[in-house]
C-alpha cells in the first residue's frame, strides 16, 4: 500500500503541536484546549486520511483494470483491421487455413472490442487522494474543519489581519497538514490563503 501521508513525529506530539499552533493564532486565546480529548481528535484527523488512502488504493486497482481493458479494445481493433486487410487480399491464406466450424473471428473481435469499451464505461469513480497535491488539500481541509468544530467548538472560519488570512482554524489546518506530510509538490507548506481558498471552495 502506498503511503500518501507520512507522519513527522508520534501521534501524541502531532496533536500537541496542532493544538499549540491553534492556541497561538490570533483569537486562539479564547479557545479552551485543556478539555480536548486528544486521542479522539487525532482519530478524527487521521480517519479521513485512512479513508482517502483506501479510496486511493481502489482507484489504483481501477486504473490498472482500465488500462488493461483499453489495451484489449485496442488489440481487438488492430486484429480486426488485420483480418479485414487479409480478407481483401487475393491470396486470403488466413481464411482458408482457419477452421470453418469456428466462430467468425471478425465477429468475435467486434464483440470483444465492444465489451472492453463497455466495461470501461461502467467503472464507478471513487474519491481520490492520490494525484495532484492540490486535490489532496481540497480533500482534507473540509474534513479538518469538521474535526476542528467538533473538538474545539469554534465555528469561526478565518480572519484577515492586514489583508493576510489567519486564525485558529487556519493554524490548526496548516499544522495538521504539515504533520501529515501533505504539502505542495515542492515539499513546502501551503499558504494560509490557499487553505482558506480550499475551505471556501468546499462550501460552494
Amino acid at each position: 500500500m502506498s503511503k500518501i501521508a507520512r507522519l513527522r513525529r508520534s501521534d501524541r506530539d502531532c496533536v500537541d503541536l496542532i493544538l499549540a499552533a491553534t492556541k497561538e493564532a490570533p483569537g486562539g486565546d479564547r479557545l479552551d484546549i485543556s478539555q480536548v480529548d486528544k486521542a479522539a481528535l487525532w482519530k478524527d484527523i487521521w480517519l479521513p486520511v485512512a479513508i482517502c488512502q483506501a479510496a486511493s488504493d481502489v482507484n489504483s486497482s481501477q486504473n490498472k483494470r482500465q488500462l488493461r481493458r483499453r489495451k484489449i479494445a485496442k488489440k481487438a481493433h488492430e486484429l480486426k483491421d488485420l483480418l479485414e486487410a487479409d480478407r481483401a487480399d487475393d491470396d486470403c491464406v488466413f481464411a482458408r487455413c482457419y477452421t470453418r466450424n469456428k466462430p467468425n473471428p471478425h465477429n468475435v473481435l467486434v464483440d470483444l472490442e465492444a465489451a472492453a469499451k463497455q466495461a470501461m464505461e461502467l467503472v464507478i469513480d471513487q474519491p481520490a487522494f492520490e494525484g495532484p497535491t492540490r486535490r489532496r488539500l481540497e480533500t482534507m481541509v473540509p474534513r479538518l474543519r469538521v474535526a476542528y468544530e467538533k473538538h474545539l467548538g469554534d465555528k469561526r472560519r478565518y480572519t484577515k489581519i492586514d489583508d493576510e488570512v489567519d486564525g485558529p482554524f487556519i493554524r490548526f489546518a496548516d499544522t495538521a497538514l504539515w504533520e501529515l506530510g501533505i504539502t505542495k509538490s515542492n515539499g513546502e507548506r501551503y499558504a494560509y490563503a490557499t487553505i482558506s481558498s480550499a475551505l471556501t471552495n468546499s462550501r460552494k
